[in-house]
């Protein structure tokens, strides 16, 4: 399948700098719910191997899932891969907890759209205090005045499989809970979801304010926000803490040039050596 937009927003059809922040009562619950769960992980035993184990699921799930197949996949067409393939992984980043794929995917376009205008609302480009700032990311969003038009293609916004993540994308968490319950009890169940989903959210956020405030930037003109580039955030982030690079060459598959770390690419790779992945986009390479 392919993308037949590099934008899907309407570039004149609103305003991105007028808008007041508001909560979302079921983005905050879930946060808070997970919250939850986490305190009760920290409250009983440490045991190695759970705790392992929801790192390993959250890094493959970050990396393999929310990187490369929702964000440089799904979203920014950076490669074609099977539609199997496609759904997998995009199924793996819903299963990290940070939303359904259409409405993670509407976000993301709005949010890249406001950072192309030349003034926009500081929730855009986590210009707030840190705090402030990852408070408002985790729990609401801004209400724009003027929203503008987003055209998302056919394929994605009526395929069934995705229509269906969108719909039930938090109940993508209990056959895991029941697997890791029926493994190891309570304390597998609360290392493995609440835990890793609430790690996961803060720190998809925390790469976000550090990877648009501090580091090298070569300045995009014109652009109300900048991305920024961190070797080590992008060696934890998978790829993802290159936010200059990606900004530059948004339809890249390779986030990380040169000698920058990017697992995410790592794994494109071997998809490549598998003829998994095939018209890979590079800067220079329709990127």
């Amino acid at each position: 399948m392919g993308h037949a937009f590099s934008h899907r927003v309407d570039p004149l059809s609103g305003d991105a700098a007028d808008g007041v922040l508001k909560m979302e009562p079921a983005k905050a619950s879930w946060f808070f719910l997970m919250v939850a769960g986490s305190v009760l992980a920290f409250a009983g035993p440490w045991n190695p191997v759970p705790i392992a184990a929801s790192a390993g699921l959250a890094a493959i799930g970050l990396c393999c899932g929310h990187s490369v197949g929702l964000h440089r996949l799904l979203i920014h067409g950076a490669f074609q891969a099977p539609s199997w393939l496609e759904r997998g992984l995009v199924w793996l980043a819903v299963l990290c907890g940070l939303g359904g794929p259409l409405s993670l995917l509407r976000h993301h376009e709005v949010r890249d759209w406001a950072q192309r205008m030349p003034e926009s609302h500081p929730w855009f480009g986590h210009a707030m205090p840190f705090f402030q700032d990852l408070w408002w990311q985790l729990v609401g969003h801004v209400s724009l005045k003027r929203a503008p038009k987003i055209q998302v293609e056919a394929w994605i916004q009526q395929d069934p499989f995705y229509r269906w993540l969108e719909r039930y994308w938090m109940l993508q968490q209990l056959p895991l809970a029941l697997l890791a319950y029926l493994f190891g009890g309570l304390e597998w169940l609360l290392w493995l979801v609440p835990v890793r989903v609430m790690v996961g959210l803060i720190m998809h956020q925390v790469v976000g304010h550090l990877a648009h405030n501090y580091g090298p930037c070569e300045p995009i003109p014109g652009n109300s926000v900048q991305g920024h580039n961190l070797p080590l955030v992008g060696l934890l982030s998978f790829g993802e803490g290159y936010h200059n690079n990606h900004h530059r060459h948004s339809r890249s598959a390779r986030l990380g040039f040169g000698w920058q770390v990017d697992a995410g690419w790592m794994f494109i790779r071997v998809l490549m050596a598998l003829g998994l992945a095939e018209q890979v986009r590079l800067p220079g390479k329709g990127a």
